[in-house]
Order: C-alpha cells, then structure tokens, then sequence
C-alpha cells in the first residue's frame, strides 16, 4: 500500500471540471447507476480483452469481496488497474492492481471515477457525491462522461498531476499509454453496446414498475438517470446517431453530431434521406443495404460515402442495430456512425504508396527479363554462330582439297545451327505475338492419339534422344478424333518432353500420358530427373527465367513461358510438381464442341 506523498487535498471532480469549462457538461447520476455504467465499461474491457490501461476510484462498498474478484479478472487483461480508494481491497488481490489507501479526509474518498484509455476504447466517467441524505444505493452524484479525445487529453494532463502526488511511479506507463493509444476514438461498436446495455437496464426497471408502489418510484426515478446518461453518451461521445422508425420509414431523432455534419434534417422519408446526404454513387447500395435490414433486422456494419452540408465528401462508418419498444412493441433501426474520412484519406495514400511500390517492383523484375534477355542471346546465338564460322572459313581455306563427303558433312553441321538459331528466333516471335495478343486459335478436327503419339516421337528424335520415352492413351477406346488446335498442342508436347529429356539422365524413363475426361483431356509429362528448386518453382513460367540449376544445360528459358501462353489461349490449366525425385507437368484442355457435320463425319 502507498500513501500520498504530500498534504494536498484534491478534488480530481472539480480539477477536471475546472480544466474542462464547458468542453463536458455534468449531470446528477445515482451510486445505482454509476455502479451499473462503471460495471458496463469494464465489461467491454473484459469480453474484448483489451489490453487497456484503467485507472479507478470508488467508495467503500458493501460487496468488497465482489470487488476484489472482478478487480483480479480486470487485471489479468487490463496492463494496469489503480484503485484510488477508502479501504484496501483483500490481501489475495491480483498482482497488477495498484492500490492507494486514502486518508479520511481525503476528498477522493468521495468521489467515483473509471477511466479507460486502449486502442479502440477510450472513455471518462467521474462523480463526486453531493451529500445528500438518502439510502446509500440512490446518493447523488454530479458526473462527467465523455468519449471525446479533447476531454480525454485534458483529463489526461490532470491525472498526470494526481499521480505525480500518489503514485509517480505510475506516470511513465500512463505516458506511454497515452502515446500508444491517446488520440484514437472509441469504436462505434462500444457505444452501440452501451446503448444496449442501457435499454436492457430501463427494461428491467419497467418491470420493477408493476410490483409496489415504492418500486415504481424508485425505478422512475432511476429511468430518468438513464434517459440523462443517454442523452448524455449521445450529445458527448462525437459519434452519429439517427433512428428511423421501421413501421412508417422516417426519420425520428438525430443528434447535435449529425447536425453539425450535415445541418438540421426534418423528420423525411428514407429515401428522400439517402437522395440528401449519401453520395450518388453509393445511393444503391444504401437503399439495398436498408430494404435487407428491414426484411430481417440484424446488427451489421456498414461504410458510406456522404455529403456534408458544404457538399464535400465524407466516409461515414456506420453501426446499425435493431431495437424495439419494450410496450409499444414499435421496430426502430438505430444507426451509431463516426466520421473515418481521415482513416480513409491515411489508407489511400498508404495504398498508393504500396502502388508505387509493386510497380517499381515490376520494373525491377522487368530490367531483370530483360537483362536475363541479353545474356541469353549473346550465349545461346555465339555457340551457333561460332560453329558456323568456324566450318565456313574451314570450306573457303581448303575449298579444293576437301572431299564431297566432308563438304556435305560441314554444310550439315552448318544447317543444323542455322535450324537450331531459327527455332530461337520462332520462339522469340511466338513471345512477342503471345504478349500483342496475335497468337491464333483454330482448332481442326483430328486423331489427338495419333498426333501425339507423333509430336512424342518426333520431340525425342529432335533431340537425338536415348532416353525411353513411354506414351500411353487412358480413356479414348470409343472416339479418338475431336476437335484440336494441332500447333498449340504440339508446342505443348514438344516443350514439355524436350525439357524433360534435356533434364533427365539417358538411363531415366519419361513417361507421357493422355487422359480423356467428360469435358476435359489431360496431357503429363513426369520425368525422374534434376527436378526444380521448390522456391524457383512460380518463377519458371516467367520468359528467359532458368532455374539455378540448370545453368549447365543449354536454353533460352522461353519454352514454359510459350507453354503457358499456349494454355491459356486453348483455356486450359498447367500444374507443376517437382521434387529431387524429378519434374511433372499437367496439362488439361477443354474437349471442345463438334459441329454436327463433324459428328456425322
């Protein structure tokens, strides 16, 4: 336990009242209800297990052991709970309850006092007893409530000097909470539970009204100081509130927030309501958003663009509840929204901030395909030109002497580089016509089976292949002809086996397999050699990208970046599995339509 460490006798009420002037206005509230609404804001506290700093003060109370239990919840979430009281709570309280024993004369021994300072939550509730003489339960306190982020700082610059006399130890973590969490607003979604907590504490107290006659009394009385605490929560709190009654469609009550965003608005029809202050374009989705909620009431959120009274834009979130009239049995939507243009106008610019940075990453990713485009050709074409030149000089420097078998031989050697250069540059020109969109689908009708079972064939003697390359039709028994584009997939198969023949040992089979499905066949190439890094793996596709190891092996990286061009032209999927087991591409193309010519045919 701490004791002050000087003789000051503060009223923290009147400091704060005298700090704040007209920026919070007291009214007169009873120790049932500040129980109630102290009880209300911790709740919040504990279902959302807010890390919040508190700071708390209250009188001696019939049901301390009570207290000391809910202090120990509190303070298992809460970082810190400091109780400014007139009595010790137990010896077995919870470690993070900070407690300061009061002198009897001190003038904090009288009053009540909750402050709540977190992320999304942050209010003010202080009374000071008036010492008028009544049962304890209905003492009257003058009270301060307020949710607004002046009044909190300024109540904050006060308390700083009520711990710097009890408990300076304390000012640090109030600092640092109050540079962590000081300028947020509270979430309209706790004040609508406010709200809800109130009207399901006036609908008791309707209850209590058909018992005696001395409950009657007591219950109207306290529904009065509920009536003022709402008013109170909705005058202060800087949040929006509109009711609209749910049985005619108009508008029934604003409060002064509303007015001051948007003038003064008559009691209107809803959609002459939406026509007014929401912005054309969000209009629709207002109107549908209201038609749902009225067809089946349920809490839900919604952000809307509006117009403010000086025809300027403005984001509102709004927080709509249903509510009923506990004696009418009267339907009422309850709409609590804050003003979150500034949260929208930080997250557009963060948003174009990001922009800006996906794009230069593009760019760099770009100047890398391209710089990987350079080094592709220089090597890929100085191998073949190399070869050429090398055989040319050959036959000029030995013209006569050379035989007509060595001749031939060198013209083949030549026109097998000057081929192998002109498939490059083919590829080249497929990319370029993939991305101007110039490739061209046209489909035939064919033997699929007999075709690839060639383009298999032909991709292994192309390669000069000694690998076992293993083909195998599933599924096409009954009908073997359809309609195929015959280029597109013979740049698939060809692509495929040849980079699984290029990647494989000579010693490893490669197995090629075409399925027929209801709407769908399926082209898969697995073959058991080098395999793809898994982390390498998304960037495959990517033109003139190879994976590091295959830095060995010859290529321009173009084949599976033209691989999945031609996919997507025949709108088709390609999958790709690899491991140190070795590499499988799946392919799978519609089964297109037959005319029915074709079909007869």
């Amino acid at each position: 336990m701490n004791q002050p460490n000087n003789d000051l006798n503060l009223s923290l009420f009147d400091t704060l009242r005298a700090a704040l002037g007209t920026q919070a206005k007291p009214i007169l509230c009873n120790k049932i209800t500040l129980v109630h609404l102290s009880h209300t804001l911790e709740d919040i506290v504990l279902k959302h297990r807010m890390p919040a700093l508190m700071f708390t003060g209250f009188q001696e109370s019939s049901h301390w052991a009570k207290e000391t239990a809910r202090y120990r919840e509190l303070a298992q979430v809460a970082q810190q709970v400091c109780i400014f009281n007139g009595k010790p709570l137990s010896e077995d309280s919870a470690l993070g309850v900070v407690q300061v024993t009061l002198r009897g004369d001190d003038p904090l021994r009288q009053e009540w006092f909750v402050l709540i300072l977190s992320e999304t939550f942050n209010v003010l509730l202080c009374g000071k007893d008036q010492h008028i003489a009544t049962a304890d339960a209905l003492r009257l306190f003058e009270t301060l409530l307020s949710f607004e982020p002046k009044v909190l700082a300024q109540t904050l610059d006060t308390l700083e000097g009520v711990l710097q006399s009890y408990k300076p130890a304390l000012l640090p973590q109030l600092r640092e909470a109050r540079a962590r969490w000081g300028a947020h607003s509270t979430d309209p979604a706790h004040i609508a539970a406010i709200l809800r907590a109130i009207v399901s504490f006036e609908s008791q107290l309707n209850e209590q009204l058909y018992t005696t006659q001395q409950k009657r009394r007591e219950a109207i009385q306290q529904l009065e100081h509920e009536r003022d605490l709402n008013a109170l929560i909705l005058q202060s709190s800087g949040v929006l509130l509109g009711i609209v009654d749910i049985a005619t469609g108009n508008l029934v009550r604003i409060n002064d927030a509303v007015i001051q965003l948007f003038g003064a608005l008559d009691a209107v029809a809803t959609d002459k309501l939406i026509q007014s202050t929401v912005h054309p374009d969000d209009q629709d989705k207002v109107a549908q958003f209201y038609k749902r909620f009225t067809e089946a009431p349920q809490p839900e959120r919604i952000t809307v663009r509006m117009i403010d009274k000086e025809g300027k834009t403005c984001h509102v979130d709004w927080h709509v509840h249903y509510l009923e009239d506990p004696e009418t049995h009267q339907p009422y939507m309850v709409s609590v929204g804050v003003d979150v243009s500034d949260r929208v106008r930080v997250q557009e610019k963060l948003l174009t901030e990001e922009s800006l940075r996906v794009e230069l990453q593009k760019e760099r990713e770009m100047n890398d395909v391209r710089l990987n485009f350079m080094v592709t050709i220089g090597h890929e074409f100085r191998t073949p030109l190399a070869t050429i030149l090398t055989n040319v000089e050959l036959m000029e420097r030995h013209f006569g002497k050379l035989s007509h078998e060595d001749a031939r031989a060198r013209l083949k050697k030549i026109g097998a580089q000057v081929a192998h250069m002109t498939k490059m540059l083919d590829e080249f020109q497929l990319l370029l016509e993939a991305s101007r969109q110039q490739l061209v689908f046209a489909p035939i009708t064919a033997d699929v089976v007999e075709q690839v079972t060639t383009m298999v064939q032909d991709a292994r003697a192309a390669r000069n292949a000694t690998h076992d390359v293993r083909f195998a039709a599933v599924g096409w028994e009954s009908e073997r002809e359809i309609k195929v584009d015959i280029t597109l997939l013979r740049f698939i198969v060809n692509n495929l086996v040849g980079n699984a023949i290029k990647f494989s040992p000579p010693d490893k089979p490669i197995d090629v397999t075409l399925t027929r499905g209801d709407e769908t066949f399926t082209l898969v190439v697995k073959d058991e050699g080098i395999g793809i890094p898994k982390k390498e793996q998304r960037r495959v596709f990517q033109p003139f990208y190879r994976a590091t190891n295959a830095a060995k092996v010859s290529g321009t990286g173009l084949g599976l970046a033209l691989v999945q061009d031609a996919v997507k032209l025949y709108k088709g999927k390609i999958a790709l599995h690899s491991d140190d087991n070795g590499t499988t591409f799946t392919v799978t193309l519609p089964l297109l339509p037959q005319t029915p010519k074709e079909q007869l045919c």
